[in-house]
């Protein structure tokens, strides 16, 4: 199994194309609508929370794409950056949603953030933002989001809209990245909807002190669709293999082998080729 995937590994480097953001596409063509699809391993049957989804990222396009045209988008400046990543926090308002820090409530997974409502006063204090839209409302109810699931929407957005967006890390922290031509880019806050102007203001920068030094590169960077993928299906298996009522090892083994394959894709699509062997040699036996 693993001198086949070193085949595959010099076979399909060069015909990889992992770049989702070269030219628009439907929602229903989205990694975001693949992943929220894909929860029905765990969840079941969720049309409703897959429409709510699409319906809020198709009210994001086409505000967006009312506002500000292709060539907009490809010569956007910081403020316009700044615009449109506004543009999208404020649909996620409108829809209902609110950033939490509540330590009771647990959910990783796209379909249970657009399906449970709850208190809207409760979490005003950590949307401080936010709240003057809520307020004009009169609306008591919200749903919840956490960094990374916002993250997510936000890529599905970006390739409807050939945004240049991609995700990074802090620890127990994911951020949204506008990527200029020019090599710079800009952070942007999902969880606050703001917009932070050095990687030292965002939410977990601080601990980045305590990790071990062999630990930081993974920081701090750009993660791939591949990466994104990799993610999801690493917490797919973690819920498979310890949490019930869901809990099934072989779906555990099975999922947690596909994030693997993705996660190699990820390094084959960065030219990693010491990195892709490096990986391949030491794959746990359980997983092949």
């Amino acid at each position: 199994m693993r001198y086949t995937l070193c085949f595959l590994l010099f076979a399909g480097i060069i015909a990889l194309n992992t770049n989702s953001s070269a030219q628009n596409i439907s929602a229903e063509k989205t990694i975001t609508h693949t992943l929220i699809c894909n929860d029905t391993e765990l969840f079941g049957r969720n049309s409703t929370q897959v429409d709510i989804c699409m319906n809020l990222m198709k009210a994001t396009s086409r505000r967006i794409q009312k506002l500000y045209s292709p060539s907009d988008i490809a010569h956007a400046d910081t403020q316009t950056a700044v615009n449109v990543l506004s543009i999208i926090d404020s649909v996620f308002s409108e829809f209902g949603f609110l950033d939490y820090t509540d330590a009771t409530i647990h959910f990783d997974f796209l379909t249970l953030a657009f399906k449970d409502t709850f208190d809207a006063r409760r979490y005003q204090y950590t949307n401080m933002h936010r709240w003057p839209y809520w307020s004009s409302i009169n609306k008591t109810t919200c749903k919840l989001i956490d960094c990374d699931l916002y993250c997510l929407v936000y890529l599905g957005i970006a390739e409807m809209n050939s945004l240049p967006l991609s995700t990074a890390e802090l620890p127990h922290h994911n951020f949204i990245r506008w990527n200029f031509p020019s090599g710079q880019h800009i952070n942007w806050e999902a969880i606050k909807g703001t917009y932070e102007r050095t990687d030292s203001t965002l939410y977990g920068f601080d601990k980045l002190n305590v990790i071990e030094a062999s630990s930081k590169n993974r920081f701090l960077r750009n993660w791939s669709r591949n990466d994104v993928l990799s993610y999801y299906y690493t917490l797919r298996g973690i819920r498979f293999a310890n949490d019930t009522p869901y809990k099934n090892i072989w779906k555990a083994k099975k999922t947690l082998k596909n994030r693997s394959l993705y996660l190699l894709r990820g390094l084959m699509a960065s030219m990693n080729i010491v990195g892709c062997l490096l990986y391949i040699l030491n794959l746990p036996r359980s997983l092949n």
